[in-house]
């Protein structure tokens, strides 16, 4: 079985001295003038990659000993489409080969089956030609717990199996998540108490 991820992020946080985790939300209109610059020539998409990556490296470079992880949120990087998912893909594998936790903020699930295949892609393997390979390969990702149980078990089978991890939403922080995670069960608890319950169970 592989190293547990809570372990290695722990050890990390110890190491470096610090819990912070850095966000990259990229938004190409408000990055420096140098990185825009440097990256203006081939198609649109390959100037998206480039572009983003190159701002992210330096953004990696220097706080790579400062921080345990990092956390991109891919929607913005899919806001640019495929030249966006490539340089997320590039952030990962570079904030990874400088020693980061690489947290996925992509809030994913859906029913079990199409559960897995988001399991699959954020932290396991596919399969194609009898041989299996990673795809974003993150250390771990943030999920939604609201289809259920059964949503959840793709993700955690896969945590075990390749030694990663979740982050799995509660309580939301925006002011309209009162509207259905504050509702009154008829236990007196409100919704989001028990799906922390829930998820309290799964070890």
């Amino acid at each position: 079985m592989a190293e547990n991820y809570a372990d290695r992020m722990i050890d990390t946080i110890n190491r470096k001295g610090n819990p912070c985790i850095v966000g990259l939300d990229p938004r190409i209109n408000n990055m420096p003038k140098f990185v825009i610059e440097e990256n203006n020539e081939g198609n649109s998409e390959n100037r998206i990659r480039n572009i983003i990556f190159r701002y992210h490296k330096c953004v990696i470079d220097a706080v790579h000993n400062l921080v345990p992880g990092v956390k991109p949120q891919i929607a913005f990087f899919e806001q640019y489409g495929i030249g966006g998912l490539r340089a997320f893909k590039d952030t990962v594998k570079y904030a990874k080969k400088r020693g980061l936790i690489v947290i996925a903020d992509a809030k994913r699930n859906d029913i079990s089956s199409t559960a897995e295949a988001y399991a699959n892609a954020f932290l396991g393997e596919f399969e194609l030609f009898g041989k299996r390979k990673p795809v974003f390969d993150a250390d771990s990702l943030t999920v939604s717990p609201y289809l259920g149980r059964d949503s959840l078990e793709p993700f955690v089978n896969v945590c075990k199996a390749y030694g990663k991890g979740i982050f799995v939403l509660v309580k939301t922080s925006n002011p309209g998540s009162v509207e259905l995670q504050n509702l009154r069960l008829s236990d007196g608890k409100e919704l989001y108490m028990k799906v922390a319950e829930m998820i309290n169970t799964y070890s």
